[in-house]
């Protein structure tokens, strides 16, 4: 039980899975290596990325609950883009 808490890949890896990480999803060449990596094991693997949603975008990281699940808009005013969508409410 203690290792569960301190280990937090161990429950997979009972269950058969090698776990990986975390890594951080934004470190390009990281991931690559690592994708390539897993790609050779011969059994599942349970890759852990973490990624922050909106990182490099200045209006999303400036403003996070602005740009969570937002429709098309315009990159370089981060502005909404109206037009006649289906709705279906």
């Amino acid at each position: 039980m203690i290792r569960r808490i301190f280990l937090p890949g161990i429950i997979f890896e009972e269950l058969g899975f090698n776990y990986v990480g975390p890594i951080d999803g934004h470190d390009i060449e990281l991931l690559i290596r690592t994708l390539k990596s897993v790609k050779k094991e011969s059994l599942p693997v349970l890759l852990h990325v973490i990624t922050k949603k909106g990182r490099g975008y200045e209006f999303s990281e400036k403003y996070p609950s602005l740009y969570h699940g937002i429709g098309p808009f315009k990159l370089e005013t981060g502005s909404p883009v109206s037009g006649n969508r289906l709705t279906y409410s």
